[in-house]
């Protein structure tokens, strides 16, 4: 009965997992990087061609969304977190395929726009300011869900301070990118809500609360760094530059690395030896003769008798 009752135990991340999904990462890293300094630079030396342009867009996008879905892809081996998962992962993978058409419908209106009619026009932009919207919903989610599931019950007032500046920023960027429409008979209308969010008071609301998110970001995960020192170690002593650097980087990617990797040493080292275990060390001492038959008889049957 008490065997039933037990919760089925999630295999942990393998070494190679591990190693794979950061091998994806930095690659996926490495290729937004170059793509948006070609398109920088392409833009400022102009030779970006359309069809250049839009294959970058398409390395970005999917660069992006490898780096936001590594988190929830090795969640999904976890019971408890598996629907997350799979929810953030279709939010996610929705989002870059918005992204994927968007591009499409730019790089078509950049080719020829007088070959589409107005109402097209109109279409192609405001599925482009929807996909906009969808996918920074995207970004705020991913960021709340992680910094939720990273940090539990720890660091409340910090997670507060944060997760409202989260939601203030998603409130302002959707009004604005909702405030701007697009029609075949108006053209480009405004919301009359707009110039209040571009005020003075809004706008600095907006700057404070990018700068709480940075700010409380950087102390928690300075904490977490200290926490984790002990694991960033060379020839014995702490290194708190890397320590730091990964547990940002972990909150962008397979965050349960280092938890995984503590929790699987200290298991190594605090699981008793089994009774097999036990048997083959005795064995060992009874044939270099560090110890006598008797005390090896005596011995073996105590084992036995604890099975």
């Amino acid at each position: 009965m008490e065997e039933n009752k037990q919760q089925p135990e999630v295999a942990p991340v393998g070494a190679k997992t591990r190693v794979f999904h950061r091998t994806i990462q930095t690659a996926s890293i490495l290729v937004l990087f170059a793509c948006v300094a070609v398109l920088i630079s392409g833009w400022i030396n102009k030779f970006l061609t359309a069809g250049l342009t839009l294959t970058l867009c398409i390395f970005i996008i999917v660069s992006l969304g490898a780096i936001l879905s590594l988190p929830w892809i090795a969640k999904v081996r976890d019971p408890k977190q598996r629907v997350l998962s799979i929810v953030l992962l279709s939010l996610i993978g929705g989002s870059a395929l918005l992204w994927v058409i968007s591009a499409i419908f730019i790089y078509l209106l950049y080719k020829n726009s007088a070959a589409y009619q107005p109402g097209t026009i109109a279409f192609f932009l405001n599925f482009i300011r929807f996909s906009l919207i969808i996918s920074f919903q995207a970004i705020e989610a991913n960021m709340i869900s992680l910094s939720i599931m990273r940090y539990k019950k720890q660091y409340i007032a910090f997670q507060a301070v944060m997760y409202a500046s989260y939601l203030f920023i998603d409130f302002w960027v959707s009004i604005v990118i909702g405030g701007v429409k697009f029609s075949t008979t108006e053209g480009i209308s405004f919301s009359p809500i707009l110039p209040m969010l571009f005020g003075a008071g809004m706008i600095t609301i907006l700057v404070i609360a990018v700068i709480y998110v940075a700010i409380t970001s950087a102390i928690i995960n300075s904490i977490e760094a200290r926490k984790n020192g002990e694991y960033y170690t060379r020839r014995g002593r702490r290194n708190r530059g890397p320590a730091l650097t990964e547990s940002i980087i972990d909150s962008f990617t397979d965050i349960e690395d280092i938890k995984t990797a503590k929790t699987e040493e200290k298991s190594a080292e605090t699981k008793p030896a089994s009774a097999e275990e036990k048997l083959s060390k005795l064995k060992e001492l009874l044939d270099k003769n560090l110890i006598t038959e008797e005390e090896y008889n005596k011995k073996k049957e105590k084992i036995l008798e604890e099975m």
